[in-house]
């Protein structure tokens, strides 16, 4: 049976507030790889997690799988 109370305490021991710098970045240079590929007239037609890598380093990010 689903807990919801259990749930709801688990998540108000989590802190966003330090992931949140990255996770915006991540973010910008998601949109910043779909602007790129757009104005090269250029879609990937099946975009999903799986198929963005960021570096080891955290550093880049790259939108991969375009089906070619």
């Amino acid at each position: 049976m689903y807990n919801h109370e259990a749930n709801i305490k688990i998540y108000d021991t989590f802190d966003i507030s330090e992931y949140s710098n990255a996770v915006l970045r991540i973010g910008y240079e998601i949109l910043a790889g779909i602007n790129f590929m757009h104005s090269r007239n250029v879609m990937h037609q099946d975009l999903k997690p799986t198929n963005i890598m960021i570096t080891n380093n955290h550093h880049r990010v790259k939108i991969i799988d375009f089906g070619l």
